[in-house]
């Protein structure tokens, strides 16, 4: 028998891939500098963070799993539609290459290709697949949630390269996310405190935060390079900025969401359906943004309007056919798990 879904979770989810959407909007209707745009600036200083903490915050089931169990279940909800896209994408770029372009197509450049896609595909699921195998380790090692999280975290950051580099950035909201889990009676306890000092602590960095200081113009560095015995602490008072600011807007926006989900709002029912459906959201609007809107991108036009009407408006089309497309594959089993990783229930 399932346990009742939680609410408030599927609430925070369906914003955050709205989120999502909208600032990928932002970044593929317009030729424009996206980084210096300030709603996208607004978003990406917490939109990731977020998703990240409401994955730690499920962990818990993970730990009732073998090590494989959970191996392969991440890899197939996680890795294996990176995959199939990966090969999907390839061979149309095979069928291109040959057909249009008149190329041969050799082993060595169809691998150079495929390694090519996968690497920049997906970077989310790569490093959430991650976060689980290594915070499952870690605490079936150390016995002991705290000693887990520091210790993983510090190993990530100052002595190991990472598998994805994106996990120096968002192991620690995974954890923060496994710790919210644990202590959500101290956090409703404090419902009210929290919710203010969030917004103040938020508000105060968002007017110095910018583009640049996301983890796709400043990543973070391994601190230890044992190659060559040197120390690398580039970017880390932005990194630690970054931290934080993802950590104030995160737990606002979680807080925020709770509270209103007491009230009876008409839009609740279409906010629990999107957010029961974020990962195969997430999957179909990268597709519909990046090969089919083309046609969509505007001249230069009024900022505002763009930033305000346009590309909100057309977020919430690219997640209404998301989720349409969703509903179609997932009526074949093979399809949803290969394509969406969703395993359907029988």
């Amino acid at each position: 028998m399932e346990k009742p879904r939680i609410q408030y979770l599927d609430y925070i989810k369906a914003f955050a891939i709205f989120c999502v959407v909208w600032g990928h909007s932002i970044q593929h209707l317009s030729k424009n500098d996206y980084f210096a745009n300030p709603v996208f600036e607004f978003i990406y200083s917490f939109h990731m963070p977020l998703f990240v903490i409401i994955s730690g915050y499920f962990f818990k089931s993970a730990l009732k799993l073998s090590f494989g169990k959970l191996l392969i279940k991440k890899f197939s909800q996680l890795i294996l539609p990176i995959i199939t896209w990966t090969l999907l994408i390839c061979l149309f770029n095979v069928i291109f290459r040959l057909y249009v372009l008149h190329h041969a197509v050799s082993w060595k450049w169809f691998t150079t290709n495929f390694t090519y896609e996968y690497e920049r595909l997906f970077w989310f699921f790569k490093c959430l697949f991650y976060c689980y195998l290594i915070s499952w380790v870690g605490v079936k090692l150390f016995k002991n949630e705290w000693v887990a999280a520091g210790l993983t975290v510090f190993v990530f950051l100052f002595i190991l390269p990472s598998p994805v580099s994106a996990i120096r950035f968002l192991l620690p909201y995974f954890w923060i996310g496994v710790f919210l889990q644990k202590y959500l009676y101290l956090i409703d306890r404090y419902n009210f405190k929290i919710l203010i000092l969030t917004l103040l602590a938020f508000a105060a960095m968002l007017c110095f935060w910018k583009g640049d200081y996301t983890i796709y113009k400043t990543p973070i560095p391994q601190i230890i390079d044992f190659s060559n015995f040197s120390f690398h602490f580039d970017h880390w008072q932005i990194a630690v900025f970054r931290f934080l600011i993802g950590l104030a807007g995160s737990i606002f926006f979680i807080m925020l969401i709770k509270n209103l989900s007491n009230l009876s709002l008409k839009v609740s029912s279409v906010l629990g359906i999107v957010g029961r459906y974020t990962m195969e959201i997430y999957v179909l609007q990268r597709f519909i943004l990046e090969r089919t809107t083309y046609p969509l991108r505007v001249s230069p036009m009024n900022g505002w309007v763009y930033t305000l009407l346009f590309t909100p408006l057309v977020a919430l089309i690219v997640i209404a056919v998301s989720y349409f497309l969703a509903k179609i594959i997932e009526r074949n089993k093979i399809l949803n798990l290969c394509l969406l990783g969703r395993i359907s229930k029988t």
